[in-house]
C-alpha cells in the first residue's frame, strides 16, 4: 500500500487522533491542529517539563477545545484553547500516568498512588474518588451505556467501576501491565506485550497473542487494527479471527483511522494509508471477472468489502451459482463450468463450487429418475447429492409428494386403503417416505387428528402427537408450524425491544406448546420475568431495581431506566454545583430522592468529599485546621484529608 508522509513535527508525537482533521501532540507539549486537507489551522505551545512517551498521558476533547496533560511530578493539567487559561490539578500522590475525557462533561485521571479520580469539566472540580488500586492506574475509558469505569492496572489488571454505586471488579487476565483500554463497540484491553483481550460484561470473551511489543490500536466497526513493533495486524472481533498478519510492515507508534484513511506516527513524523486505494483496481478486476484476484485483495485487505461494488459482486456470485444450476438442469454442463469457471479459482469458493459441480455430474440420472418417476432412485440422490435439492425437478417431486398425502389421506380416512396405496406407490421405495406412507395407510385417524389441531391451533396436542409419532415431521403441516414458530420467536424479541410485553406474554404462551421452540420461549420468560421485576421494584423498592440492573445489564435499555437515569445525572450536575459554591445544604436537598439508594450513596458521598477537600484546600490557618477537624469527624481519616493536614 502507498504509504504518504502527512506531517513532520518538532518532536516525537505522543498523541494522535482524527477529528473533523488532524490533532497532534508531542513530547514538548506542543499541539497541532490541522484541518481535513491536513493544512495547518492553529497551534498552542505548552510550556511545560516534558511528559512521558509511553504513557496515556495526553487527551484532546472531542469538539478539540480541551486539551489535558499529565506532567511527572507536576500533576494534571487542564487548558481551555478558547478561553486560554490552564489549571493544575495535584489530587494525586506522585506521578499521573494516565487521563482521559469522557461523555457527559467529565474527565479522569489514574496516577501511581493506585486512585482514580472524576472531574467535571463545567466546574474545573474533582468531584469523585473512585476505590482506590493496588498498583499503577495505566489507562482509562468510561462506557457511558453502561455507567461503567474500566482501568488498565500495571500489575497486568483490569478494573470495572461502576462510577454510582463504586462497586468494582477486577480481573487479571494480561501477561504483562495493562497498556490501552477501549471501548467502541467493543471493549478491548491489550498488555506492553500485545496479549490482547475482547471482554463481554466482566470476563475475556476471547484473547490472542502476536508476541511483539504492543505501540497502539483502533477499532473500526468489527475489525481491530493493531501496531505492534515493524507492523500493523489486522483482527476480526466479531468472528474472532486474524485477518492478516501482516497488514503493513511499518513501524508505527500511533494509530487513528478516518473515513477510509489509516493515520499512524513514528517518532516525529505522521503518516497516512488510503485504506480503499484498490477500489479501482477491485472493480477493474471483477469487470473482467478476474474473481481469484478481487478475493486475495479482499483477504489482505478486509476494508474492501465496505465498497458497492464488492456487495454487488456477492450478488453476482449468488446469481451465478443459479445461472450455473439452471445450465446443469438444461443438461448444458459447458456452459455451466463456464459461468462457474471464474469463481473455482477462489481458494475460499473452490469447494463450495467443486461440490456443485460434482454434485451436478449426477443429473442426467436424476432427470431419468424424474422422468421414469423412480422417486426411489431420485431421493437416493437427492441425499447423496444436497445440490441437486436446489433444482426445479426436486421441487416439484416435493409438490408432487405433498398433494399425493393430501389425496391418499383422504381415501384413508375413509377406509379406501387400497385406492391411498395406488396414489402413494410411486413413493413406496423412497427409504425416508416410508414410515409416513405406513402411517397413513395404517392410522389415518391420527393424521387427520393432527391436522385438526394444527386448524384449532393446538399447538401442545400438535407436538404430543409429534412425539408419539414421529413419521409425521415429513408432513407440510410439521413444516407449516415451524416456519410460523420461528416468525413468531423472531417477533417477540421485536416486541421486547418495543416494551410491548402483554403481546410478548401471548406469544410466549404460544412458543411453550411448541416443544421445539420450549426452550426459547423460558429464556423469553426468565427475561420477560426480570424486566416485570425490576419495574415492580423500580416503583416501591430502588435499592432491588438497582442490584438488578447490576445483575442483568439489559435492563439499562428499558424506558424506565434511562429517563431515570438521566434525570439522576442532571440533578447529580446541579448538586455539584452548588456544593462546590459551598451550598452543601442545598447540593444534599437537590438529591435527597436517592438519599436511600445504595447504588448512589458513595456517588454522593464522593462529590461532597471532594467539596469539602475543595473548600478546605482554599483555607489557611486556625480555619484550615477546624475544618480538617470536622472532615475527620465526618468521613474518617483518609488519605485525601491526610495530604491536606
Amino acid at each position: 500500500m502507498n504509504i504518504q508522509k502527512v506531517k513532520k513535527l518538532k518532536a516525537d508525537i505522543t498523541y494522535l487522533k482524527i477529528n473533523r482533521g488532524v490533532v497532534a501532540v508531542d513530547e514538548e507539549n506542543r499541539v497541532y491542529f490541522f484541518d481535513e486537507n491536513e493544512k495547518f489551522v492553529k497551534g498552542f505551545n505548552f510550556k511545560l517539563p516534558k511528559h512521558k512517551k509511553e504513557e496515556n498521558s495526553i487527551d484532546v476533547s472531542y469538539d478539540n477545545r480541551y486539551v489535558l496533560i499529565a506532567i511527572p511530578s507536576k500533576g494534571l493539567y487542564l487548558f481551555d484553547l478558547k478561553l486560554k487559561k490552564k489549571q493544575q490539578f495535584n489530587w494525586h500522590k506522585g506521578d499521573v500516568t494516565c487521563c482521559k475525557f469522557f461523555d457527559g462533561g467529565y474527565f479522569g485521571s489514574g496516577g501511581v498512588d493506585g486512585h482514580i479520580y472524576l472531574y467535571a469539566l463545567d466546574l474545573r472540580k474533582r468531584v469523585a474518588s473512585l476505590p482506590k488500586h493496588k498498583d499503577f492506574v495505566m489507562d482509562l475509558e468510561f462506557i457511558s451505556s453502561e455507567d461503567t469505569l474500566v482501568a488498565g492496572g500495571y500489575d497486568n489488571s483490569v478494573i470495572f467501576v461502576d462510577v454510582s454505586s463504586f462497586k468494582r471488579h477486577i480481573r487479571y487476565p494480561h501477561l504483562k501491565p495493562t497498556k490501552k483500554v477501549m471501548f467502541n463497540n467493543y471493549l478491548v484491553t491489550t498488555s506492553t506485550f500485545s496479549d490482547i483481550i475482547k471482554w463481554i460484561e466482566y470476563e475475556d470473551a476471547d484473547r490472542f497473542k502476536l508476541y511483539k511489543e504492543f505501540r497502539d490500536f483502533e477499532i473500526v466497526d468489527n475489525i481491530l487494527i493493531i501496531g505492534v513493533e515493524g507492523k500493523i495486524v489486522l483482527y476480526d472481533l466479531e468472528k474472532e479471527v486474524l485477518l492478516n498478519e501482516e497488514f503493513l510492515k511499518v513501524d508505527v507508534e500511533k494509530i487513528s483511522v478516518y473515513k477510509n484513511w489509516l493515520y499512524f506516527s513514528f517518532e516525529d513524523t505522521i503518516f497516512k494509508v488510503n485504506l480503499l486505494e484498490d477500489e479501482d483496481k477491485l472493480i477493474s478486476l471483477i469487470a473482467m471477472e478476474n474473481y481469484k484476484e478481487v478475493y486475495e485483495l479482499v483477504l489482505k485487505n478486509p476494508f474492501l468489502k465496505k465498497i458497492k461494488a464488492y456487495e454487488e459482486l456477492e450478488e453476482i456470485y449468488k446469481e451465478k451459482i443459479k445461472e450455473a444450476i439452471k445450465y446443469f438442469e438444461a443438461l448444458e454442463d459447458d456452459m455451466a463450468l463456464n459461468v462457474l469457471r471464474p469463481f473455482l479459482e477462489v481458494p475460499s469458493l473452490k469447494f463450495e463450487i467443486e461440490k456443485i459441480i460434482n454434485d451436478f455430474k449426477n443429473f442426467a440420472k436424476f432427470k431419468l429418475a424424474y422422468e421414469k418417476k423412480n422417486y426411489a432412485l431420485l431421493y437416493q440422490l437427492a441425499y447423496m447429492y444436497p445440490n441437486l435439492q436446489k433444482t426445479k425437478i426436486f421441487e416439484l417431486v416435493e409438490k408432487e409428494w405433498e398433494k399425493r398425502v393430501d389425496l391418499a389421506f383422504k381415501y384413508a380416512i375413509k377406509g379406501k386403503i387400497e385406492d391411498a396405496k395406488e396414489v402413494l406407490k410411486p413413493f413406496m421405495g423412497v427409504a425416508k417416505k416410508i414410515p409416513l406412507i405406513k402411517k397413513i395407510l395404517q392410522e389415518a385417524g391420527k393424521y387427520r387428528l393432527l391436522k385438526e389441531k394444527l386448524v384449532k391451533r393446538d399447538f401442545k396436542g400438535f407436538c404430543t402427537l409429534i412425539k408419539e409419532n414421529p413419521e409425521f415431521k415429513d408432513t407440510k403441516e410439521y413444516r407449516i408450524l415451524m416456519e410460523y414458530a420461528q416468525n413468531l420467536y423472531k417477533k417477540a424479541l421485536e416486541l421486547l425491544k418495543k416494551e410491548d410485553f402483554k403481546r410478548v406474554i401471548k406469544i410466549i404462551h404460544t412458543l411453550r406448546d411448541i416443544e421445539k421452540f420450549r426452550d426459547k420461549a423460558v429464556e423469553l420468560e426468565e427475561k420477560l420475568k426480570i424486566i416485570l421485576e425490576f419495574i415492580k421494584a423500580f416503583k416501591s423498592d430502588k435499592n432491588r431495581a438497582f442490584e438488578l440492573v447490576k445483575k442483568y445489564p439489559f435492563l439499562r435499555e428499558l424506558s424506565v431506566f434511562r429517563e431515570y437515569d438521566s434525570i439522576w445525572k442532571d440533578k447529580l450536575k446541579l448538586a455539584q454545583r452548588k456544593a462546590f459554591e459551598g451550598k452543601l445544604k442545598e447540593a444534599l436537598d437537590e438529591l435527597k430522592e436517592y438519599k436511600g439508594i445504595e447504588a448512589k450513596k458513595a456517588r454522593i458521598s464522593s462529590m461532597i468529599k471532594s467539596a469539602y477537600l475543595e473548600y478546605i484546600d482554599s483555607l489557611t490557618g486556625d480555619k484550615r485546621q477546624e475544618a480538617i477537624e470536622k472532615y475527620k469527624k465526618k468521613f474518617g481519616e483518609d488519605e485525601e484529608i491526610k495530604k491536606l493536614s
